[in-house]
């Protein structure tokens, strides 16, 4: 947990989520920007029809394939209402 307190109580830049989605809307490119080199907040979202675990790492992509349930809670006024950070949608690929 230190780099996320690191982050929170040291640091005056919220870390920004950089998404972007496959032009088929099957795949997303996540990743963080804008914190600390270490910082490892991971995401959750549990609801009756799926489970969605994001682990973002800094500055590197990571995939994961989309479910239809997931779209729901991939947009950034969701993300942000859950959790103290800023998503940035980046353009398909």
């Amino acid at each position: 947990l230190q780099p996320v307190f690191d982050q929170y109580l040291r640091k005056t830049e919220i870390p920004v989520l950089e998404l972007q989605f496959s032009k088929d809307q099957k795949k997303v490119n996540y990743r963080w920007s804008n914190c600390n080199a270490k910082f490892n907040l991971p995401l959750f979202v549990k609801t009756d029809k799926a489970d969605l675990k994001m682990e973002p790492i800094v500055g590197t992509w990571k995939t994961m394939d989309l479910l239809e349930e997931h779209k729901a809670f991939l947009n950034p006024a969701a993300i942000e209402f859950k959790y103290y950070i800023k998503v940035r949608e980046l353009p398909a690929n």
